[in-house]
């Protein structure tokens, strides 16, 4: 059914692109950007991913055009190879010129709210299911918890597709403009909270921690990115800012269940919202 090496490739050939919780992504020039799951993510797990995005892809070829194979390393994970995409990433255009730093933006908000306008597809997984999962697993008081919940509630649905990981590492350069890979949380459900956890993850990521080797420069230029990043998806569409707040509140929420770096300034993110009863 899907594209496999007949032989495992090894991963110490590959040049590192960026990493992540339950994955890292690498370049290879035979195989493009491949994206290799953790030890003990099996392979009907990446399977499952590989009937999403080839779902995605015939819905939408004309959009979303990388060609996909299911990988598997010599230590034995599994994993998807975008072809047709080099190893630089918008992240890595933006490093090596960061004077081009309102462009980036622009095309980070651009390919973001691309893929926002899909209509969603009924076999994809459902944001709010997801959410709701996450939330009830969250690290803190039953009692914010709850209040968080009450909130998620009164929300809207959605029937758009939603990445559900989307941040500059995982838009790759294909010669002409950027394309979009690692589809691996995609889901259907309201636009406006996919922003609202990239926007957390800009703002409050690994990103906010350190870059160039200063941590108050990273924390400055993330809380800059998040927010110019921002205002170029409200150029592209409507977004009620107190709406905004309320999935902010929800998908922090949500993030702290990821067991992240961030969690602390998500928890004091959490609390702080609700004793000012911003989000309620």
């Amino acid at each position: 059914m899907f594209q496999q090496f007949t032989k495992p490739f090894n991963v110490g050939k590959l040049k590192p692109v960026c990493e992540s919780t339950n994955f890292n992504v690498y370049y290879d020039a035979d195989n493009g950007i491949v994206q290799l799951f953790n030890q003990g993510v099996p392979f009907i797990s990446v399977e499952k991913i590989k009937h999403r995005n080839d779902a995605l892809f015939q819905s939408y070829g004309q959009v979303l055009t990388c060609d996909e194979a299911v990988l598997r390393s010599k230590d034995n994970r599994f994993g998807l190879s975008y072809q047709g995409v080099k190893a630089e990433s918008l992240l890595d255009h933006f490093r090596r010129s960061p004077h081009k730093f309102e462009a980036y933006c622009e095309q980070l908000a651009l390919n973001h709210i691309r893929i926002l306008a899909m209509e969603g597809i009924d076999s994809f997984p459902k944001q709010a299911q997801v959410l709701a999962e996450k939330i009830k697993r969250a690290d803190i008081p039953d009692e914010q918890k709850q209040r968080v919940l009450n909130v998620f509630q009164s929300m809207p649905v959605g029937n758009k597709v939603c990445h559900g990981d989307y941040l500059p590492e995982i838009l790759f350069f294909n010669g002409e403009g950027y394309e979009v890979t690692c589809f691996h949380d995609i889901c259907v459900g309201e636009p406006l909270s996919d922003i609202a956890r990239t926007y957390i993850m800009l703002k409050y990521g690994w990103f906010a921690e350190t870059f160039f080797g200063f941590r108050w420069f990273g924390s400055l230029l993330a809380k800059w990115n998040a927010d110019t990043y921002l205002d170029y998806c409200k150029k592209q569409i409507e977004i009620d800012d107190t709406e905004f707040d309320k999935w902010i509140l929800i998908n922090a929420t949500a993030r702290i269940s990821e067991d992240v770096v961030e969690s602390p300034r998500l928890k004091k993110l959490v609390l702080d919202m609700l004793k000012t009863h911003k989000a309620d």
